[in-house]
């Protein structure tokens, strides 16, 4: 494998825990795992496909060349039916602010190029800061976006399936600050499209596609360790199970939003404590281990104690019950 590129494609992740540990680490990612990284973590679209480009010269096994060849493919059609006027769609314009007049922030226009236009004279309107966080942004999958277009249809259904798949919002760009684009898709073009796949069941498939690939990770983090990830925001939690080596399931249990810790004081018994209910499975490409000073003293505060019942409750030792291994 072409060093130069892998040390690229390791450079989007946004977890600088692991970053650190792969310094250090005989670690390696397998092709194919260097492809989801690329496909979800470039930090736009034009980095997107220069890298799916140069994965097609760099990868050796010829199996990976077939899936960056069929990414490329993918997004390229997304992009040129996203991009191409019809006489059947519009182009809707969510401005994303924090301003108390959301009617202000969502237009329509006949052409993407148009809404562009409209994007940049409302900048324009309201740079004397009339509307201080007109250009707020918001965290979707670890990227500020500033502007959503949403491409849709502007015709009645013909007949009343066509609610499902004809009608409606068929896609969506994503636009940073200076309006790059950060991603487009089409909702109407899946995987099974793609790859002209016939088989039913996607745990069986011999050549699984970027979407049901997962990646092997090494276990850079511990059981019981204080974690965050961003998801529109900084999110902290705690993992509750041991890591193991070659799997990517994590389980991290919610500490700034989680009501039964936050009423821990109503709590009576360990039959009481269902914390681990509110709990989410973030990549651990996304998860990292935040410095002490940058936690907020409520969130250490519900970290211990949320470590003191996990105890209790005797999950030491255990490990996730959907691991495979």
């Amino acid at each position: 494998m072409d060093k130069k590129f892998y040390n690229k494609v390791i450079k989007l992740i946004p977890s600088d825990t692991l970053k650190e540990f792969l310094k250090t680490s005989k670690f390696k990612f397998k092709e194919k795992d260097l492809l989801v990284i690329i496909n979800d973590y470039s930090r736009n679209f034009n980095e997107k496909m220069q890298l799916l480009e140069e994965a097609i010269n760099c990868i050796e096994d010829k199996d990976v060349v077939f899936h960056a060849k069929k990414l490329l493919q993918s997004h390229s059609e997304d992009y040129g039916c996203f991009m191409r006027p019809s006489d059947d769609c519009v182009y809707e314009i969510n401005i994303i602010t924090d301003d108390a007049f959301p009617e202000d922030r969502q237009f329509v226009t006949k052409t993407y190029q148009d809404a562009l236009t409209l994007i940049k004279y409302y900048n324009k309107e309201y740079e004397d800061g009339y509307v201080p966080s007109s250009k707020a942004g918001t965290l979707i999958g670890g990227k500020y976006v500033y502007y959503k277009i949403f491409k849709s249809t502007a015709v009645a259904p013909k007949k009343p399936s066509d609610i499902h798949n004809k009608v409606g919002r068929r896609g969506e760009c994503l636009l940073g600050k200076r309006l790059e684009i950060i991603d487009v898709n089409m909702y109407d073009y899946g995987d099974r499209d793609l790859y002209n796949c016939k088989n039913k069941d996607c745990d069986d498939c011999k050549n699984k596609c970027i979407s049901m690939h997962n990646i092997k990770f090494p276990a850079f983090l511990q059981q019981y360790q204080l974690v965050a990830f961003k998801h529109y925001r900084i999110c902290y939690g705690v993992m509750l199970y041991k890591m193991q080596d070659n799997d990517n399931d994590s389980y991290i249990i919610f500490l700034d939003d989680n009501d039964f810790i936050a009423n821990r004081e109503k709590l009576q018994g360990k039959d009481d404590y269902r914390i681990i209910e509110a709990h989410c499975h973030p990549s651990y490409c996304e998860i990292y281990k935040p410095n002490r000073e940058d936690v907020p003293d409520d969130i250490y505060e519900n970290y211990l104690f949320a470590v003191k019942i996990f105890k209790e409750l005797g999950f030491d030792g255990k490990t996730y019950c959907g691991f495979d291994n």
